[in-house]
């Protein structure tokens, strides 16, 4: 049994980088070629698997060794049996009617034993990998649903108030003391650089995580005191990396209200500026866009999310980079739609490209996790900051 255990333990080690080195291949398989390391990140995948190969024969070698000792030592046993029973039937002591039964009593004891080597080792790796699925399960969840949640609200108020995040315990602060207000119909612009702590403050709104100090609130009470499925149906994500389903562009469309009708996932993909796209598609809106999206580009993934996002019955739409991988003119217009297209709907538009917002009713400007600045784009641009900064650099004019 040690030794299956110890054997379960080097497989499932081998196994577990051979499937790393695997998966870095095949989702880094575009940057490895362009950087001509391909061939190196398969010597790894070759090096792994021989080094399974190597521990697989070593144990399988042991289990043939174990299970030749068994037969070995089972019929070593017969024999001797069968020496004792021919001598204690010629001494008169055994009848000879039961010597066959003797040595086929020998012969059954073992083979009642014989499936306990083979047992031990599918024994251990089972409790290996029963081990790897305890320790995920036994994780504390980032957030969870109270006891006694309250009623699901009318959505009339989120706000953000003086809320602190961090990802580690003495690491920098990614959110510090941001506040920011949201009500159906109001647009509500949050932008700065990467890293500024945009998506943290997204994940806090849909309550992907709760925050370290300050409150999130859905009106007037704190999120946590809700049903975590009552607070994503009236505030929604569309994420910057949009996870899409391998299936038709309809069906990743409709997840957000499978009881929509197909005029209803037209005029979702029309607002999200996709409609044309997917109407010159041989197969229209049941074309497969693939595992994970692969084919489709970066801008129509983004746009199949949007026209998802526009499609629930969501108060709150908080929309991550929705303009990401479009030309200027594109993103411009499609900004513009989205903010017709959401009235009497609460929006927060995360991005950092600066197009598009003088339509928006304030502008909030993240600096490494900090509110820095606030207010109407002519304002911000006519105060000279830090706003005003960005959109020099960028050459956005009001």
């Amino acid at each position: 049994a040690a030794l299956a255990r110890v054997a379960a333990r080097r497989q499932a080690a081998a196994r577990a980088r051979l499937s790393t080195e695997v998966v870095e291949l095949l989702e880094s398989a575009p940057e490895l070629i362009v950087h001509e390391r391909d061939g190196e990140q398969l010597r790894r995948v070759g090096a792994a698997d021989a080094a399974l190969g190597r521990i697989t024969r070593v144990d399988a070698l042991s289990a043939g060794l174990a299970e030749g000792a068994v037969d070995v030592l089972t019929g070593l046993t017969t024999l001797a049996v069968l020496v004792a029973g021919v001598a204690a039937t010629e001494a008169g002591t055994l009848p000879g009617v039961l010597l066959a039964a003797v040595a086929l009593l020998a012969t059954a004891a073992f083979e009642a034993v014989r499936p306990l080597p083979e047992s031990a080792r599918h024994l251990a790796g089972s409790a290996g990998a029963a081990r790897r699925l305890l320790e995920l399960t036994d994780r504390e969840p980032p957030v969870r649903d109270p006891a006694r949640p309250l009623p699901p609200p009318a959505g009339e108020l989120l706000r953000v108030t003086n809320v602190r995040v961090r990802y580690s315990q003495d690491g920098p602060w990614a959110l510090d003391g941001v506040d920011l207000e949201l009500r159906p119909g109001s647009r509500v612009a949050l932008v700065g650089a990467s890293g500024a702590g945009k998506s943290t403050l997204a994940a806090l709104l849909v309550r992907f995580r709760d925050p370290d100090a300050g409150t999130v609130t859905l009106d007037g009470h704190d999120l946590a005191r809700y049903a975590q499925d009552d607070v994503r149906r009236l505030v929604t994500l569309a994420g910057q990396q949009a996870h899409l389903f391998h299936t038709t562009i309809s069906e990743n469309v409709r997840l957000a209200r499978p009881e929509a009708g197909q005029a209803e996932v037209e005029d979702a993909l029309r607002r999200a500026r996709a409609l044309d796209w997917v109407r010159s598609l041989p197969d229209g809106m049941e074309t497969d866009v693939g595992e994970h999206g692969s084919l489709v580009s970066g801008g129509q993934r983004q746009r199949i999310a949007l026209a998802r996002a526009l499609l629930s019955n969501a108060r709150f739409l908080v929309l991550d980079e929705p303009a990401a991988h479009l030309d200027p003119g594109t993103a411009d217009d499609l900004v513009a739609d989205v903010l017709d297209a959401t009235a009497g709907r609460g929006v927060l538009l995360i991005t950092h490209t600066l197009r598009g917002l003088a339509g928006v009713d304030e502008i909030v400007v993240l600096d490494r996790g900090r509110v820095v600045e606030r207010g109407r784009h002519a304002d911000l641009v006519a105060r000279g900051g830090h706003f005003a900064r960005l959109c020099g650099v960028t050459h956005v004019a009001s």
